[in-house]
């Protein structure tokens, strides 16, 4: 997976793909992190490696935010792996998701610090790994499942739901989850028409 050096946005932030070891340790910590204070039902006894990793992150695309040395934020992009998305095998046995696995990436592990997600910090994510995608790879698509919420900022980068109904999933927290797809170009050409980039 090739990379580029870091984007800086400013003086305290920079955006950047994860190109080591220890970059990724660095990410999944943050993700332990979130998740034993805010999400604990996503621990798991038996991980990878690390009680935040998962099968996917060797053959995914990790990107982060920094603030001077501290990572603060980071996403994921899942191709399909040996014939599932990374939300498979928590679907309802009836749901199928049908996305065409050479043009369409899952957007997904999305994490902020709790004192960073008011400053469109979010939004600054997924623009710098919009055109790292563009740029490094021949994937054009994106879907994600996500809780209504984020439906919200989602739909303001150009994404649609794939449907009305919400989705029950195994393993995870009891509320509903949506799915929501588009075009990694859109997320990419709106923010940077939102925020004059």
């Amino acid at each position: 997976m090739l990379t580029r050096s870091i984007v800086k946005t400013n003086s305290a932030y920079s955006y950047k793909i994860a190109e080591t070891e220890d970059e990724k340790s660095r990410i999944y910590d943050l993700r332990e992190t979130i998740w034993r204070e805010e999400f604990p039902y996503l621990l798991k006894r038996a991980a990878a490696g690390h009680p935040a990793k998962d099968a996917y992150d060797d053959r995914s695309w990790l990107y982060y935010c920094r603030n001077a040395d501290d990572i603060i934020g980071s996403c994921r992009g899942s191709p399909m792996l040996d014939g599932q998305w990374e939300i498979s095998s928590s679907l309802p046995p009836d749901v199928r998701l049908q996305y065409d696995p050479q043009t369409t990436v899952q957007i997904e592990k999305v994490y902020v610090r709790a004192g960073y997600r008011n400053g469109c910090l979010h939004e600054f994510l997924f623009y710098y790994f919009s055109n790292w995608l563009l740029e490094h790879t021949a994937y054009t698509n994106y879907f994600a499942v996500c809780n209504a919420e984020l439906v919200r900022l989602y739909r303001r980068l150009g994404a649609k739901p794939a449907s009305r109904k919400g989705l029950l999933l195994t393993g995870r927290a009891s509320h509903k989850y949506y799915v929501v797809e588009g075009e990694i170009s859109d997320v990419s050409t709106i923010i940077k028409q939102t925020h004059s980039l």
